[in-house]
């Protein structure tokens, strides 16, 4: 399975604010034998969640950022990404929804309401090391203690991790980092002194010192 594209930062995930309807779909296929009740079995053997999804009103600048994440980092609204599920905050991995139109927008005076169906197919395994406030991919996951090790989301022995280098936004539950440095080949099978996990992303802007060291593209502004 591919990995699932971040959500951005710079459009809000707000799911209380945002509006969501739905459904379980379980897939279910009948068949009436000669007597008695009909005989039912799954279709497939995961679970899927259909949903009406309406965002929270956004600026004019900020659906022109939600096209240019369907259309450039959805690879024209086919790709699979991460979501917050509206029902319950969970983190899943989810496509949009149509035959064609995969979103619909509407001007509300100065603002943009946009409204899409969303398919919801499972929690991404890494789902517990992501913090509540975020829809992201770990850059590296390092946890010593249960043998869990990953780069952007595909898992990895821990010697390869001496491949990662630079500055990282660290995460873990509410403790943050914006500008963790890891030096090159510092990680590995044996964890850095008094450091039992690392979970570090590539956030919008990484400080160190207050100073910017590096920056992925994506607009400071959220909307």
């Amino acid at each position: 399975m591919a990995t699932p594209v971040s959500w951005p930062r710079n459009i809000r995930l707000d799911v209380n604010s945002a509006q969501f309807s739905g459904a379980a779909n379980f897939g279910v296929a009948s068949f009436q034998p000669d007597y008695g009740p009909p005989i039912e079995r799954p279709l497939y053997s995961g679970h899927i969640e259909t949903y009406g999804v309406t965002l929270p009103l956004m600026t004019v600048d900020g659906f022109k950022v939600w096209k240019d994440f369907v259309i450039s980092k959805l690879n024209r609204a086919t790709a699979p990404f991460l979501w917050r599920n509206g029902m319950d905050a969970t983190l899943v991995n989810a496509r949009l929804m149509g035959e064609g139109d995969r979103y619909s927008v509407q001007a509300v005076d100065q603002f943009r309401r946009v409204s899409f169906g969303l398919m919801v197919t499972g929690t991404p395994w890494f789902a517990e090391y992501v913090p509540d406030d975020l829809a992201e991919v770990p850059a590296v996951i390092a946890d010593w203690v249960n043998g869990v090790f990953a780069i952007n989301g595909e898992r990895v022995g821990a010697s390869e991790l001496s491949e990662v280098s630079g500055y990282f936004e660290a995460r873990d539950g509410a403790s943050i980092d914006p500008g963790y440095y890891v030096a090159p080949g510092s990680l590995g099978v044996i964890p850095p002194e008094g450091v039992t996990r690392l979970v570090l992303f590539n956030g919008p802007t990484v400080t160190h010192n207050g100073e910017v060291v590096t920056v992925n593209g994506e607009p400071l502004e959220v909307y």
